[in-house]
């Protein structure tokens, strides 16, 4: 980048690897605001939500103006001041505003890595939505936000933009194929083990017996390895359903209804491979749910039932579903 050239003594770390951050960073933060619009459209958002969803773009903004990421920093910078409007309480908060946000998140998940890859220019729907954001924020007659310095990005921070305390959590990202290359190595440990004991086991003495007792005791502690290797491979299920609160957002509205989503047991755990097939088939699941279970308002209305039509998932070990 320019910026390594012009500034080496700045750029001291290595830009692939903040980019690549950069971007697992973005895309979690876009699903974390694409699912706190729809619950403040839907009424069951925390009374903070909207600053949960300034810090995302916020975030976006300040990370993209360090890695000088102009295209990106000018949209994020509207988002930005939109929803500082909301904050303030200059602009209600009405379904109209929600779909331009939500249109916003979606041209984000474009954006990004279009920026991060070199991109020098908007795409004309990108221009168009950042027009009619600048509109709606001018008729508010707010100041605009000054913009952030330029700095390192901070990528080391948590979703809410505060810095993480000495005593929290330490997690780190790993590749799946790594994960799958260590399962299929403790696979090949545990057949060297079986064989290994037949043959101690074809030992006679106390010398035989006392090998074969050191043998379980490794036994164990590979035994042990395994479970934590499969659990590392275990992710909650409650991301990938509350992914389909959009979805089910806006099938409702395409078809004159209104419908969110509940989830039930999203703790629970299962493999991340089955989570990657489980997608498609929770798709046209809860598509079918909007099309065929629940009524348009009017008709939910005439027969004395809320407005909004509830799609429920229940966690995958009580093996139903359900909505109303």
């Amino acid at each position: 980048m320019n910026q390594q050239e012009n500034n080496p003594g700045q750029m001291d770390f290595d830009i692939e690897a903040v980019l690549a951050a950069f971007l697992v960073e973005a895309d979690e933060g876009l699903d974390a605001m694409e699912q706190s619009l729809i619950a403040l459209e839907s009424g069951s958002a925390e009374p903070d939500v909207l600053h949960d969803i300034f810090r995302v773009a916020h975030t976006i903004k300040g990370n993209a103006a360090a890695l000088q990421l102009e295209p990106l920093v000018a949209f994020a910078h509207e988002v930005e001041d939109l929803l500082e409007s909301l904050r303030n309480h200059e602009l209600a908060t009405t379904e109209d505003v929600i779909s331009l946000l939500l249109a916003a998140v979606d041209e984000f998940r474009v954006l990004v890595p279009a920026a991060a890859a070199g991109a020098t220019e908007l795409t004309a729907r990108q221009a168009g939505l950042k027009s009619e954001i600048q509109v709606i924020v001018k008729g508010t007659g707010r100041n605009k936000a000054p913009e952030l310095p330029q700095g390192t990005p901070s990528l080391t921070k948590t979703p809410n933009g505060a810095a993480a305390p000495s005593g929290a959590r330490r997690t780190l990202r790993a590749d799946i194929e790594r994960l799958d290359v260590i399962l299929n190595l403790t696979g090949e440990i545990a057949i060297a083990h079986g064989r290994l004991r037949q043959m101690i086991e074809k030992l006679s003495g106390q010398q035989g017996a006392e090998i074969l007792e050191v043998h379980r005791d490794t036994e164990r502690l590979y035994l042990d390895l395994q479970e934590q290797v499969m659990s590392i491979r275990m992710v909650p299920v409650g991301p990938v359903f509350r992914q389909l609160g959009r979805t089910i957002r806006d099938a409702a509205h395409s078809h004159d209804k209104q419908a969110r989503l509940e989830v039930v047991g999203e703790e629970v755990e299962i493999d991340t491979t089955v989570v990657e097939h489980l997608k498609d088939a929770l798709l046209h699941m809860v598509r079918n749910a909007v099309d065929h279970g629940i009524e348009t308002t009017a008709v939910r209305e005439a027969a004395g039932k809320e407005a909004c039509g509830v799609i429920t998932l229940f966690r995958l070990t009580q093996r139903r579903q359900h909505f109303d």
